[in-house]
């Protein structure tokens, strides 16, 4: 049986911003890192291949953002349908589960576009050909440069600074993100080459995909600030609409949501 809804929509919150955490979206797998490393970097003396290749499969990975995440939020609320029957469950503990579930949901669909887009780039004949003539040594060297780049991240708080951004805040960071790019894609053009710069365009380029991810979600629902993001998917939800936080599905989410949201609005 479905339970309802109760009218007290404006008690339901959902904070469900950033829906795509850092330590979500980065990328840990060797293949997954290496594809990403020869997809969008340029490598020593082939500078203009970034603004190319490169930079035309930014514009696509980055684009398949928001329909990822949509997706992602979708699956989610297919899976919430399934566990909407756990009553018992406290409000405060049922709130959680699905947050957790969704943002799962929305990462894995994300993440998964990010290293098929990675993937597709990397698997030009041009970028074969660089793979081949680095060494094993040299492959390690750029995991060990996304890595070390993690370990930075986490110790200068990356994900809680990007998540507390506005809208015209991310915006700006992504001005200063594709800066720092910009230099790095330069020691890839020095005679000899930069080769540790040159290096590092893949790792800041998945840190600047990351931020452009944001944009993408903020875009996507109509919204400028976690507060807002966190309202209108909190407000469509309780309201059983078919558009969650602005992002459309074809899924009957008034009986969805009638069966797994109705445990948050008990007492």
């Amino acid at each position: 049986m479905i339970l309802q809804l109760h009218d007290n929509h404006d008690q339901l919150e959902l904070n469900v911003w950033p829906p795509v955490l850092w330590d979500d979206f980065k990328l840990r797998n060797r293949a997954d890192i290496l594809d990403h490393y020869y997809a969008f970097s340029a490598g020593c003396k082939t500078p203009t291949l970034f603004g190319g290749l490169a930079m035309a499969t930014i514009g696509l990975t980055t684009a398949a953002f928001a329909p990822a995440i949509a997706a992602g939020a979708g699956k989610a609320l297919t899976s919430a349908k399934a566990s909407g029957g756990a009553a018992a469950v406290g409000k405060a503990a049922a709130k959680k589960s699905f947050i957790a579930k969704a943002k799962a949901e929305m990462s894995t669909a994300t993440k998964a576009t990010l290293v098929q887009k990675s993937e597709q780039a990397a698997n030009t004949t041009r970028q074969k050909a660089r793979r081949l003539l680095d060494q094993r040594s040299e492959k390690n060297r750029i995991v060990d440069n996304y890595n070390r780049m993690y370990s930075r991240l986490a110790a200068n708080n990356f994900q809680g600074r990007m998540s507390s951004k506005t809208l015209a805040e991310l915006k700006s960071e992504l001005v200063n993100q594709k800066r720092i790019l910009k230099e790095s894609e330069k020691k890839c053009s020095k005679i000899p080459c930069d080769t540790a710069g040159c290096r590092s365009m893949g790792s800041l380029t998945l840190r600047m995909q990351y931020v452009q991810a944001l944009i993408k979600a903020y875009e996507s629902s109509g919204t400028k600030t976690p507060k807002e993001y966190n309202e209108k998917f909190s407000s469509a939800v309780a309201k059983g609409k078919t558009s969650l936080g602005g992002f459309s599905f074809g899924l009957p989410l008034l009986i969805i949501l009638g069966a797994a949201f109705s445990i948050l609005k008990k007492k």
